[in-house]
Formats: structure tokens, C-alpha cells, sequence
């Protein structure tokens, strides 16, 4: 009897949270502000992993593709997809909205009055690749600041684990 408490136990702590399709996850930065604020818990939905059916908007969970947050930063971040493989992606518009395929993108998430960015960039997102940025521009590091620096500022979409579902 005691062996299959036991059994049951390790199911229930181990094995079930990982086959369900959601995981809950602490966000750790305030690049998603006001949206997501460090400390809140959300439900990642896990059946989005490796960028499944991921469209622009969706708030990603993905693994860090390379000191994206600096050293000791958690191993996931979380943003927000702009672009998607093969379009074209530009700051910005006289109104200061980001461009894709050179038409304005309604960001109707950010805070009212907030600039699509403050950095000029101009890319064309890779195949099989997500350009991504967090929702507080200004404190965000994300594909922009990546891209800038010269490194690779699109995500593969293999780093995708899934999408945030619920910020309850």
C-alpha cells in the first residue's frame, strides 16, 4: 500500500504537470511592463513549443538564444512577436509605429503613447525565425538591441516552449 501512495505521489508531483499542455512561470523583468509585471505568475502554454502556430502578438516563452539578459539572467524570457519569417520589419513610421512589409502594426498593447521604438533597425527575420520584442521599450532587450550590437537579432523558433495563456 505504501509503495503505490508512493507511486501515486511521484505521478501526480512529476509526470502529470509535464504532460499537461500548460506550465505556470514567474516573469522575472519588467520588458513586458505593464502587461506583465516581474513577480506575476502566468500559464505558458506548452503545445506552442518550437514556434507551433505562434502569430504575431502572442507573448513567447523561449530559451534564452545567447546572453540575450546578461550573466545570471534566467534561463527563459518572455516577449512579444513582431515578425514573423520573411517579412520585412522598420522603425518606424512619421507616428512612430513599427513597419512590416512597410505597413504600420497597431500595437494596441503598449501603453498609450509609447513609440513602436526608439531605435532605428530595418530587417528582413530569417526563415524558420521570430523577431520579438518585449511590450517596455524602453528597458527591453530584445531582437532590436541584438541586432544593433551585431549580433543575430531574430530568434529560431525552435527556442520556442510555448506561449503565455493566462495571467491569472
Amino acid at each position: 500500500m505504501a509503495l503505490a501512495a508512493a507511486l501515486l505521489a511521484f505521478a501526480a508531483a512529476v509526470v502529470v504537470p509535464r504532460a499537461l499542455p500548460w506550465q505556470r512561470i514567474t516573469v522575472t523583468s519588467d520588458s513586458m511592463a505593464p502587461w506583465l509585471e516581474p513577480g506575476d505568475s502566468v500559464w505558458m502554454d506548452t503545445r506552442t513549443a518550437g514556434g507551433q502556430g505562434v502569430a504575431r502578438g502572442d507573448v513567447v516563452v523561449f530559451a534564452d538564444p545567447g546572453d540575450w539578459s546578461g550573466a545570471g539572467a534566467p534561463p527563459l524570457l518572455v516577449k512579444r512577436v513582431v515578425g514573423l519569417p520573411g517579412e520585412t520589419i522598420a522603425c518606424c513610421d512619421a507616428a512612430g509605429r513599427v513597419l512590416v512589409g512597410g505597413e504600420p502594426l497597431e500595437e494596441d498593447y503598449l501603453p498609450e503613447g509609447t513609440r513602436g521604438s526608439t531605435l532605428a533597425f530595418d530587417v528582413v527575420v530569417p526563415a524558420g525565425e521570430v523577431w520579438l520584442m518585449g511590450d517596455h521599450r524602453t528597458s527591453s532587450r530584445d531582437s532590436r538591441l541584438h541586432e544593433l550590437a551585431g549580433s543575430h537579432g531574430s530568434v529560431p523558433l525552435t527556442a520556442v516552449v510555448g506561449t503565455v495563456a493566462d495571467r491569472s
